[in-house]
C-alpha cells in the first residue's frame, strides 16, 4: 500500500494520541453519552466538522461485566501473589488465573464481534461497511476519512515509492503525457508552484522538511516519495532551483535523494521558484 497514515486514537470522547490529521474514535457502552450517540444523526452531525471516524459499538452489557470482573481479579492476584501463601492457596490462585486469562480471550472474541457490528460514522455520513469483519470494519472507516480529508491526494498521479525513482526524476529526458497531453502530476506541480510563490512573497526559506510537511497534512496527504518526486520532476524542467549552501545543486549528484531524505539534508538543503525570463518583455 503506497500510502499509510498514522491516525490519533480516542477511546469514549477522551484523546489518547494527537500527532496526526485523522482520528479513530471508538464508542463504547461506557460512554458518558452514549445513550444520545445512540442517534444517527448525532452521530453525522458530531462527524460533519471534524476529521475522526467513529465507530459505535453495540450495547453488550456482558462484555462490560466480563471486563469488570477479569479487571478486579488481575487486582486480586496481584496483591496475593506471595511465595508465603500455602500449597492449597497458591493452587487456587493459579487456577483463577487461568480462568481470567480464558475470560481475557473470550472478551478479545467478544469485542472483535462488537466491532464488527458496529456502526460507523466519518465527514457527516454514515459509512457503508461491505465486509463485516473486525479488522476490515476500521479499515473502511478510515479508507472513508482519508479519501474525505485529503481531498488533492489524487493529484499524485504517477506515485513515488523509492529514492531511485525520484533520482530518476531529477535526470530523465521527458516526462510521462496523460491523455490531454498534459505532464502527468500536472496537478501536483501547480499545487507546489502556488504554495512556493507564496512563500517567496513572505521571503522564507524553504528547506526539504518544510516542503514534506506541508503536503503531507491537509488537504494533500502526499508521502514523502510522492513529494520529492514531484519537487524533482520541477527542478529537472527548471522551474525550481535545488539548493545547497547557497548554490545550486547538481542534480545529476549521486544519492542526491538519500541526501535529501537524511536528517541533516532535510534542513540543509532549500528550494525555491527559478528565476524566469518574460521574452516579452525583451
Amino acid at each position: 500500500m503506497r500510502h499509510q497514515y498514522q491516525f490519533n486514537r480516542k477511546l469514549d470522547e477522551k484523546l489518547s494520541t494527537s500527532k496526526s490529521d485523522i482520528t479513530l474514535h471508538i464508542i463504547t457502552p461506557y460512554a458518558e453519552n452514549y445513550g444520545t450517540m445512540q442517534d444517527d444523526n448525532y452521530c453525522m452531525v458530531s462527524t460533519g466538522t471534524g476529521y475522526e471516524v467513529l465507530v459505535r459499538l453495540p450495547d453488550e452489557q456482558r462484555l462490560l461485566d466480563d471486563l469488570n470482573i477479569l479487571i478486579k481479579t488481575t487486582e486480586y492476584l496481584h496483591i496475593k501473589n506471595s511465595s508465603n501463601l500455602t500449597p492449597t492457596i497458591q493452587s487456587i490462585l493459579r487456577s483463577r488465573s487461568d480462568e481470567n486469562i480464558k475470560r481475557g480471550e473470550e472478551i478479545q472474541t467478544k469485542l472483535a464481534d462488537m466491532i464488527a457490528r458496529a456502526d460507523v460514522f466519518a465527514c457527516g455520513s454514515k459509512v457503508e461497511i461491505r465486509n463485516r469483519d473486525s479488522k476490515n470494519v476500521l479499515i473502511e472507516g478510515l479508507t472513508y476519512l482519508v479519501d474525505n480529508v485529503y481531498k488533492k491526494l489524487g493529484y499524485v498521479t504517477s506515485g513515488f515509492e523509492t529514492e531511485e525513482q525520484i533520482n530518476h526524476a531529477f535526470t530523465r529526458d521527458s516526462q510521462e503525457q496523460d491523455i490531454n497531453s498534459q505532464p502527468v502530476n500536472n496537478a501536483a506541480h501547480i499545487e507546489i508552484q502556488n504554495w512556493l510563490r507564496e512563500e517567496t512573497r513572505t521571503y522564507r526559506k524553504i528547506t526539504i522538511r518544510t516542503l514534506i510537511e506541508k503536503f503531507a497534512g491537509r488537504p494533500y496527504g502526499w508521502s514523502e516519495f510522492d513529494t520529492l518526486g514531484v519537487m524533482a520532476e520541477l527542478a529537472n524542467k527548471g522551474l525550481v532551483e535545488l539548493r545547497h549552501a547557497q548554490t545550486n545543486v547538481n542534480l545529476r549528484e549521486t544519492g542526491l535523494a538519500s541526501k535529501l531524505r537524511s536528517k541533516k539534508g532535510l534542513d540543509e538543503y532549500t528550494i525555491r521558484l527559478a528565476e524566469t525570463i518574460d521574452n516579452a518583455s525583451l
